[in-house]
């Protein structure tokens, strides 16, 4: 568990450091950095079906069913 919230405050610290030049004060980009790192790594709340991921499926078939089209035989005269 530890190594996890190891992993977390790094790449919160490397998402702040990555912002920090679009900002003018540094207290703001501080404050910013790890809350929209936060809010963008809570995105996957949006696909979420029950708990559970949702599975996108096609709405039609693909239309070509091999992916290589195989040459049609000429007909012989």
């Amino acid at each position: 568990m530890l190594v996890l919230f190891i992993l977390f405050a790094l790449a919160s610290l490397a998402f702040a450091l990555a912002l920090s030049p679009f900002f003018k004060n540094a207290r703001v980009g501080a404050f910013l950095g790890p809350l929209l790192f936060f809010l963008s790594s809570q995105l996957y709340n949006l696909f979420l079906d029950k708990g559970r991921l949702q599975q996108v499926t096609p709405t039609h078939p693909h239309p070509h069913p091999h992916p290589h089209p195989q040459p049609q035989p000429q007909p012989q005269p």
